[in-house]
C-alpha cells in the first residue's frame, strides 16, 4: 500500500489557476489565483481586480481646464485604495517571501517582504500542495515558512505504522516525530513536533482523505489510555483520538504513470471549544498539577465534544492544465528587487506601506497639485470675485466682459 501511495502522488510539475474557497459559517470568500510547482519549488500569484471608482485611464484622465482639475482634486479625496494590484507568494529552495507590485508604486519598486508570520492580503488561503501529497501544521494558515511535510518523504520516517480497513476504504496510519529548526520551533512554539497521518484509500485505488491529529491508543496503547481515563469508556484503536485536520479528495484525475491528481479538495478543521465546562474541569486538573499534558489531552478527546466543519475549498481548472511537464527554472526565480526587508508582524509591515504611500503623494505632486486647503481658498476667491463685479456693475455701471 505504500507503494501504491507513492505512486498516486508522483507528480513532479504542476501548472493551473485555480480558485480558493473559505466559508466561515453561512458566508463564503473566493479568490482565484495562478500556480506553478516543481520539484520542492512553487509561485501563487494573484491579480487583483479593485472597483470600477478608483480604475484610472490616464490617457483620458487629463484635466482639460481649471474646473476639471478642482473636480478631479475634490474627487480624488473620496477615493480608497487597499491591498496589492499583484502579489506573488513564493517558495524556492526551502526560502519563503512574498513580492508586491502595490498599486500606488512604482512598477519598478518591487518589494519583497521575507517573514516567518506574514500577512496574506486575501487571507489564510488554500495551497494547492494540498492535493499534490503535502500536509503539515503551516500549510493551511498564513504562516508561509513551514514546516510543510510530504507524505512520500513523511512515510519513509521511522515510527509505528497501523493498518485496518472501513467499510470500502483501506486506511494506513503512521506517525513520527520531527525536530524543527530555529525559525520552525520559534513560530510553533516547541522545538519537537509529533505528527500523526492517516491516509484513506478507496476500491479504486485513489486517495481520497487525509486525516491529520493525535491517535492516543496507538500512540501509548490501549492499557495506559484505559488506565488514565478509568471505567466506562470502549477504548480501541480509534478511540479516543482528536482528528485536527482533514483533507477530502473529489474529482480525482489520473494520469499515464498513475498518477492522481484531484480537482477538487475540502480541507475541515476539528477543535474542542475551551469554553465548554467539560474542557474547563480537565483544564484545571492539568493547571493543579494532577495530570500531566498527555493526560489532558487524552481525557478531553473521550469526554469533550469535538467541533469539525469545512473551512476552505480548493477548486483547480481543468483549462490549461499541466501536469508532469518540465517548466522552466527561471519561473520560480524572483527578479531582482528594489527593496528586500524582514517584517516580523502585520502592523509592522503595513506601517511601512503607509508611510511609502505618504513619501509616495508627496514626491509625486506637480505643479499642478493643488492641496485641500488651497481649493477651499481658490473657490472662496472665485466666488468673492463674482461678488465684487456684480456690485461694481449693478451700483456704478462698470462692465468687465
Amino acid at each position: 500500500m505504500i507503494e501504491l501511495i507513492k505512486v498516486r502522488l508522483n507528480i513532479s510539475s504542476l501548472k493551473c489557476r485555480y480558485t480558493s474557497i473559505l466559508i466561515n459559517n453561512d458566508q463564503i470568500s473566493p479568490a482565484t489565483f495562478d500556480f506553478i510547482y516543481q520539484g520542492e519549488n512553487c509561485v501563487r500569484s494573484r491579480e487583483k481586480i479593485y472597483p470600477e471608482e478608483i480604475q484610472r485611464n490616464t490617457e483620458n484622465n487629463t484635466p482639460k481646464n481649471l474646473l476639471e482639475l478642482l473636480s478631479k482634486r475634490l474627487s480624488k479625496e473620496k477615493e480608497t485604495e487597499s491591498g496589492f494590484e499583484i502579489d506573488y507568494h513564493y517558495y524556492y529552495n526551502g526560502e519563503f517571501y512574498i513580492r508586491y507590485y502595490p498599486l500606488d508604486f512604482d512598477e519598478n519598486e518591487i518589494i519583497r517582504i521575507g517573514a516567518t508570520r506574514y500577512s496574506d492580503p486575501s487571507g489564510p488561503r488554500c495551497d494547492p500542495r494540498w492535493v499534490l501529497g503535502y500536509f503539515g501544521l503551516n500549510l493551511g494558515t498564513n504562516n508561509g515558512a513551514g514546516p510543510f511535510r510530504k507524505i512520500q518523504e513523511f512515510l519513509d520516517t521511522p515510527g509505528p505504522f497501523f493498518y485496518y480497513e472501513q467499510d470500502k476504504y483501506k486506511v494506513l496510519w503512521h506517525t513520527t516525530t520531527y525536530y524543527l529548526d530555529k525559525v520552525s520551533a520559534k513560530v510553533n512554539g516547541t522545538d519537537k513536533e509529533e505528527v500523526d497521518l492517516e491516509i484513506w484509500v478507496d476500491e479504486n485505488g485513489f486517495i481520497v482523505k487525509l486525516q491529520e491529529g493525535a491517535f492516543w491508543t496507538r500512540r501509548h496503547g490501549q492499557d495506559y489510555v484505559k488506565k488514565i481515563l478509568g471505567e466506562g469508556y470502549s477504548v480501541n484503536y480509534n478511540f479516543p483520538s482528536y482528528i485536527w485536520r482533514i483533507f477530502e479528495f473529489h474529482d480525482i484525475k489520473e494520469f499515464d504513470n498513475g498518477t492522481q491528481l484531484p480537482l477538487r479538495g475540502v480541507f475541515y478543521r476539528g477543535a474542542y471549544p475551551i469554553n465548554t465546562s467539560c474542557f474547563k474541569t480537565i483544564k484545571q486538573e492539568y493547571d493543579e498539577g494532577n495530570i500531566n499534558k498527555v493526560e489532558m489531552n487524552i481525557k478531553v478527546c473521550a469526554m469533550c465534544e469535538n467541533i469539525t466543519k469545512p473551512i476552505k475549498e480548493l477548486i483547480i481548472h481543468p483549462e490549461g492544465l499541466s501536469v508532469n511537464i518540465p517548466l522552466p527554472e527561471n519561473l520560480f526565480i524572483p527578479p531582482k528587487l528594489s527593496l528586500e526587508r524582514r517584517f516580523e508582524t502585520e502592523e509592522e509591515f503595513f506601517a511601512y506601506h503607509q508611510k511609502q504611500k505618504e513619501i509616495k503623494s508627496i514626491s509625486n505632486k506637480s505643479f499642478l497639485y493643488i492641496p485641500k486647503k488651497g481649493i477651499i481658498f481658490i473657490i472662496s476667491c472665485l466666488f468673492l470675485a463674482l461678488i465684487l463685479m456684480y456690485s461694481f456693475y449693478r451700483y456704478f455701471g462698470w462692465s468687465f466682459f
